[in-house]
């Protein structure tokens, strides 16, 4: 399945609700660059490095390495490829349209979200592995992550029509 493919079965999921399913499928290897990149963002780099989140909050939780990252720095939605790319040259070119206002606001809140589940692990306290371990399996870490992928996926599906 090429990347454009993949990305049209996520949009397509929002709207018969079986998003969880589309999110979980892995994305074609074989794709090409021009089909990644549209709008100076390569879509499925931004993707993947937004679900590498969870394996490394995943990896804090399991070996107990939570102190070796940065809350603050975590918690800035301006510090990834994504985030540098909302804060420059796509707000440059999308700022004032709507759905890229809406994955500006839903990346923020990502991270704010997975920043909550570090801070929430380097706590200490007694049931933080617990609680982090909810959250990163069903919480609005989980809604923030995927409603960043299907915002990509819609930007993404809107910007390479053009």
């Amino acid at each position: 399945m090429s990347f454009g493919s993949w990305l049209k079965r996520v949009f397509s999921a929002k709207q018969s609700e079986d998003v969880t399913e589309a999110l979980n499928e892995e994305v074609a290897v074989a794709t090409s660059e021009e089909d990644e990149e549209a709008a100076g963002l390569n879509f499925r780099s931004a993707i993947e490095a937004h679900q590498k989140w969870k394996v490394r909050l995943q990896s804090a939780l399991d070996n107990d390495t939570a102190h070796e990252l940065s809350v603050n720095d975590l918690c800035r939605d301006d510090l990834c490829v994504l985030g540098k790319w909302i804060h420059g040259n796509g707000g440059d070119q999308f700022g004032s349209e709507e759905l890229f206002q809406k994955l500006q606001s839903d990346h923020a809140q990502f991270h704010k979200c997975a920043g909550s589940v570090l801070e929430t692990l380097q706590s200490g306290d007694e049931g933080c592995k617990q609680k982090a371990q909810d959250e990163l399996n069903g919480g609005q870490y989980v809604t923030a992550s995927q409603d960043v992928i299907m915002d990509l996926a819609q930007l993404y599906h809107t910007v390479s029509a053009k």
